[in-house]
């Protein structure tokens, strides 16, 4: 038998246990949202085309900043550069 296999310790075993029980579950988790993707309210964000295309075609959006956007300006007493 190898000399590395003859020093594991319970802890050593516990340890690699946990370690495989978490990527078990990461993978499961990540099936598990991989099926679902094609459900109707499963969480994941859509751009509901049919919407946009009915606000496009009435005028709703522009070629302009929403109200919320404000462009950063440069606070005075700063210059331009070094």
């Amino acid at each position: 038998m190898q000399a590395w296999l003859r020093h594991l310790h319970a802890r050593d075993l516990r340890f690699v246990a946990v370690v495989l029980i978490d990527l078990v579950l990461v993978a499961a988790y990540l099936a598990g949202g991989y099926r679902g993707l094609g459900q109707e309210g499963h969480g994941w964000r859509r751009i509901d085309l049919e919407a946009l295309e009915a606000r496009m075609d009435a005028g709703d959006l522009s070629r302009r900043e929403a109200r919320w956007y404000h462009p950063v300006q440069a606070l005075s007493g700063q210059g331009e550069g070094p």
